[in-house]
This record gives C-alpha cells, sequence and structure tokens, in this order.
C-alpha cells in the first residue's frame, strides 16, 4: 500500500500541475495598459504594460471585464477591452468574445496575507452604512 501511494500521489500532483498550465492562454495588449492589484481602477496600479505585448492569462471575471495575467515576472489584472488574443486565427477582443473563447472564468477574493491586493485608501467610502 505503501509503494502504491508513493506512486498515485506524484503522478496526481503532475496531472494538476499539467491540467493548470494548459488552461493558462496567451493574450496581446492593445495599447498601453496598466497592470492592476485586483480587477478594478481603484486597485494598486503594479505596472504599466506597453502596446501589443504578450500577456498569458489565467482566467477572467465572470462577465469578462478583468483577467488574471502575467506579464514579464509581474502578476496583476488587465481590463479585459485592452486585451486581443487569438480565435480561429483571428485576434479578437476578450472583453467582447469572451464567453466564446473557453477562458476560464476567475474570482477574485481580497485577503489580508496578500498586500499587492488591496484597495487604494482615499478610493475607499469610509461613510458607507
Amino acid at each position: 500500500m505503501k509503494i502504491a501511494s508513493k506512486t498515485v500521489l506524484p503522478i496526481i500532483a503532475a496531472v494538476t500541475l499539467c491540467a493548470t498550465a494548459a488552461q493558462a492562454a496567451s493574450g496581446y495588449t492593445i495599447n498601453r495598459f496598466y497592470l492592476y492589484s485586483g480587477p478594478g481602477h481603484k486597485f494598486e496600479r503594479l505596472d504599466s504594460v506597453p502596446d501589443n505585448t504578450r500577456v498569458q492569462i489565467f482566467g477572467c471575471t465572470p462577465n469578462f471585464s478583468w483577467c488574471d495575467v502575467s506579464w514579464g515576472s509581474s502578476r496583476g489584472w488587465l481590463d479585459a477591452h485592452g486585451i486581443e488574443t487569438y480565435d480561429r486565427g483571428r485576434r479578437v477582443i476578450v472583453a467582447d468574445d469572451g464567453p466564446y473563447l473557453r477562458l476560464p472564468v476567475v474570482t477574485y477574493s481580497a485577503t489580508y496575507d496578500k498586500p499587492d491586493a488591496r484597495i487604494l485608501e482615499d478610493d475607499i467610502d469610509w461613510d458607507r452604512d
């Protein structure tokens, strides 16, 4: 039984890693866009991504307005209106054709243990009930 678990666990881990990598898609920025710490313009700007730059898309919000991407050593959120990807040999805008592109749908959750995922203090409505 111990031999089986030593053999099966690494195989399961390898399959899981391959499935995660296979879900990521390539995209290209159509203009210079900011990379944010969360899905929205109120989040902290992390970087500025030049136009026509290749990004790796890990997934997009359910309405395909923001995508979790990496560019170089940076990872964050890009406005999906500024990302194109290939669909049947042509480049399409993710925000427009997102539901048909088979991109993973992801959700966002801000946590206190991730300081890069925060809204700028000036944008918080502290008087809200």
